[in-house]
């Protein structure tokens, strides 16, 4: 198709464990009083410190890439 274009306008990616918590969470929802891409620690992460999970983490803009090799990494780590 000519002309056409895709714009990501937020994204929510989240990686879990097998009781669905989540481990590890890439946010950007640019209408949201936190308009830049972040990552949450999730309490599947099992971190010590519970609070982590509300802290917002800034990243740079995360690509459908970066998703399959942080993928990658968990799966060669061991984490399920």
């Amino acid at each position: 198709m000519r002309g056409a274009a895709l714009d990501t306008t937020g994204y929510h990616y989240a990686f879990e464990d097998a009781d669905g918590k989540e481990i590890i969470v890439y946010h950007w929802h640019p209408t949201s009083p936190v308009t830049g891409p972040h990552l949450h620690i999730g309490a599947g992460a099992n971190a010590a410190r519970p609070e982590l999970s509300r802290v917002h983490l800034p990243t740079g803009q995360i690509t459908w890439p970066d998703v399959l090799w942080s993928l990658r990494e968990f799966t060669s780590a061991g984490v399920s």
